[in-house]
């Protein structure tokens, strides 16, 4: 079955009198409480002997830091086992395994998640018991399908308005009430909604057995007593409803049993319960030694490498590293009512950083998140599933960029980009695309969208003046338009604005800076009262030589927003196709456990093909070595001496001179059982002659035929192996006096 220490097979003297005390125990308990049911004392193990529940467990401090904390303890055992369900629901079990079969064959009743549990929580240092009681059917049968999944719960921070002024008096607002009556509605709408989730009465309740595991306050850092159930890994409180009742608890040492009204649940008065069957210390150090015997495989932390949970209207599937070939960890299915409403994946150790994939079916719009690191620095990409053109959102981590892109949305209309530090101030783009009017059937000259309108927007650069300092550049380009809005002063209200405009002229496709037309910003009066105009200068160029300083800068910046933005855009269609590429081949990066595991079984298998060929070789050896049975009397040596040598070759012979007797003797045996059938059937001829028709007459006329063949065939056989015997003998003698090992002793 599996290695196990001798203990497990049978019971030591310590261990019979340990199971004395309790038998006399529980003839004492019955007599004074009959009413009570039975408690379990000493189950059968795996190997059917009784053993006392407190020396089934084994507290042992795994080396693995994940399972050092309850709760870690407790999700393991949860994820790690497969539930076998109690048979009858409201009878206590026969036999308890050991949690090192437990751990072997990942399955087991809720006794042994409480048996493996609780050692490993001894093992960590925790004040843990068994606890034999009764619970609901949810809680026995491991059934979350009304339970709201963890992944989906959030806390919504509560709102405190610090300025909120108290009226005078109480104001009564018809659109508050209209909302306090659809907030009621739908709340009456949830509660029905959940009353029709509800199960129907279960028939057994506070009959089912169940156990589950009791942590007291006191050792690492406990400040209060809780419960967990081993079958989910969760923590609850001692006055828990869904834990109805409790029979007896144990732990290493000791054994206790409740004598306190449990009809109002598990809200016992005190866990201070009175000693019922003890372990003796010396009892203890014997019969209490030891620790599991099977480490827990922690990578491998479900059945078979997968576990799939059900919770109210979600379906949680998670699986172990390295199970599958794209790195899915774990998919979170959620639902309306019975129709699929979004489904979330979780990745790891992917060569493409990807690390969750949500899809809202919905609206059909995936959403994809990737770790540091990922190629193009891509921390997410938002895009409709089956029209990947029409809508995309893209996020970076812009620290991982030269151009310190952050945020890029498209849509068939518009695009905007979002950055950040970068050292032209730059953090904000906005591009609209101009309409292309094309002929039925015909294609567009390149994938880059011509452009209508940029928008780009910079931060405040202290190092230059306000009026210096541009805050807005906007390049209408179908109009042939440049607007340039400066930063506010901080000491005026009004900023500079300059606009270039192109001078209309179909013949020509290019402009140069004679072809702008410098506009400063006029801002006019409120005032009707004036009749003349004032122009705000504010930072405007004086000079003809500066205009034109100036109009170069702006055709430089302009030509630079262009490369950028075909420049980018290409860069996304790179994302994309590599995107494609890594979907299309997913590969795994290798952990250190993976390589160190990888390593070690390398050598392993490097050895077992080592020692194979070595034994085949040996056996091959031993067949055809005439003095391998003798030599093994020897201890195998391969140098004899005189008389070794003298005594093999004397064995050797008579081993052959007695195989060739008892073949001949047992070809004289069989000669003369064919002899004597034939015989006895002569004989039986002679007597049941007179009655004897044709049919038998040639039935036995065949019979004789045949025996007396196998007669002649059996004698054959003899006079061949007798003349043939002593050549075998000869023969043998000559091959061992020519054998390396006995030529030079045999003269």
């Amino acid at each position: 079955m599996y290695e196990c220490p001798a203990s497990y097979k049978e019971n030591s003297a310590q261990e019979r009198k340990l199971l004395a005390m309790v038998g006399r125990f529980r003839r004492e308990f019955a007599d004074l409480f009959p009413d009570r049911r039975p408690l379990l004392l000493c189950p059968f193990n795996e190997f059917g002997i009784r053993k006392f529940v407190c020396t089934t467990l084994r507290p042992t401090m795994v080396p693995y830091p994940d399972l050092y904390d309850w709760d870690t303890c407790a999700s393991f055992v949860a994820d790690h086992l497969s539930l076998e369900l109690l048979e009858p629901h409201f009878e206590l079990p026969r036999y308890l395994l050991s949690p090192t079969l437990v751990l072997h064959h990942h399955r087991g009743t809720c006794f042994d998640f409480s048996t493996l549990l609780c050692s490993l929580l001894l093992g960590d240092g925790y004040d843990a018991y068994c606890v034999s009681g009764y619970a609901v059917k949810e809680i026995c049968q491991r059934d979350q399908s009304l339970q709201e999944c963890p992944l989906l719960v959030t806390e919504e921070p509560e709102q405190v308005n610090k300025y909120t002024v108290k009226p005078l008096w109480e104001p009564k607002s018809c659109f508050e009430q209209k909302q306090q009556e659809e907030a009621k509605a739908l709340q009456l709408k949830k509660q029905h909604e959940a009353q029709l989730e509800q199960p129907p009465p279960d028939p057994l309740l506070g009959c089912r057995v169940h156990c589950w595991v009791l942590v007291l306050s006191g050792r690492r850092d406990v400040t209060e007593n809780f419960f967990i159930d081993p079958l989910r890994g969760q923590r609850y409180s001692t006055t828990n409803e869904k834990f109805l009742g409790i029979d007896s608890i144990w732990n290493s040492v000791n054994y206790w049993v409740n004598m306190q009204d449990c009809s109002q649940g598990c809200a016992v008065s005190a866990w201070g319960y009175t000693s019922a069957v003890g372990i003796s210390p010396d009892v203890y150090q014997f019969i209490s030694y030891g620790c599991l015997q099977c480490r827990p495989k922690v990578h491998a932390r479900w059945p078979d490498g997968m576990g799939v949970t059900h919770y109210r209207k979600a379906k949680l599937e998670r699986y172990s590293p390295y199970l599958l070939p794209d790195g899915l960890m774990t998919r979170l299915t959620t639902y309306k009512d019975l129709k699929c409403d979004m489904v979330k994946e979780g990745y790891q150790n992917r060569n493409d950083r990807l690390e969750e994939r949500e899809l809202n079916m919905d609206d059909n719009v995936t959403t994809e998140r990737f770790g540091r690191f990922a190629r193009f620095s891509l921390k997410s990409h938002r895009y409709v599933t089956y029209n990947t053109d029409t809508e995309r959102e893209m996020e970076f981590y812009s620290c991982g960029r030269y151009d310190k892109l952050v945020r890029r949305v498209e849509s068939p209309g518009e695009m905007t980009e979002t950055f950040q530090g970068r050292r032209d101030f730059l953090y904000y783009r906005h591009v609209i695309f101009a309409q292309q009017v094309l002929e039925p059937g015909e294609m567009p000259e390149s994938d880059v969208r011509p452009l209508q309108k940029v928008v780009e927007r910079f931060q405040r650069n202290r190092a230059k003046p306000a009026s210096e300092d541009v805050a807005e550049r906007v390049f209408l380009l179908t109009e042939g338009r440049i607007q340039v809005t400066c930063h506010f002063p901080d000491d005026r209200l009004f900023r500079a604005k300059r606009i270039f405009t192109k001078p209309r002229d179909e013949t020509r496709q290019k402009y140069s800076i004679t072809d702008l037309v410098f506009i400063p910003m006029v801002r006019r009066p409120h005032t009707h009262t004036h009749t003349h105009t004032h122009t705000h200068t504010t930072g405007l160029p004086s000079s003809r030589f500066s205009k034109q300083k100036l109009l170069s800068c702006i055709l430089h910046y302009m030509v630079l927003t262009m490369s950028s933005y075909f420049s980018l855009s290409f860069s996304i269609r790179a994302i994309l196709a590599s995107r494609e590429q890594e979907e299309s081949n997913i590969e795994l990066r290798s952990s250190v456990y993976q390589a160190v595991c990888i390593e070690k079984a390398r050598r392993f298998k490097k050895d077992m093909e080592r020692i194979a060929e070595e034994e085949r070789l040996w056996r091959q050896e031993r067949e055809n070595d005439i003095l391998a049975p003798f030599l093994m009397k020897l201890g195998n040596t391969e140098i004899l001496c005189q008389t070794a040598a003298v005594q093999v070759h004397r064995d050797c012979l008579a081993s052959l001179k007695q195989k060739l007797t008892a073949q001949a003797n047992h070809i004289q045996k069989r000669c003369e059982k064919l002899e004597q059938e034939l015989q006895q059937k002569q004989e039986w001829h002679q007597q049941n002659l007179a009655n004897m028709t044709k049919e038998d007459e040639d039935k036995y006329l065949a019979d004789c035929h045949d025996t007396m063949f196998m007669v002649h065939v059996a004698k054959l056989r003899l006079s061949r192996h007798e003349a043939t015997a002593p050549l075998k003998y000869q023969a043998l003698d000559e091959k061992l006096r020519r054998d390396p090992r006995l030529a030079p002793h045999l003269h």
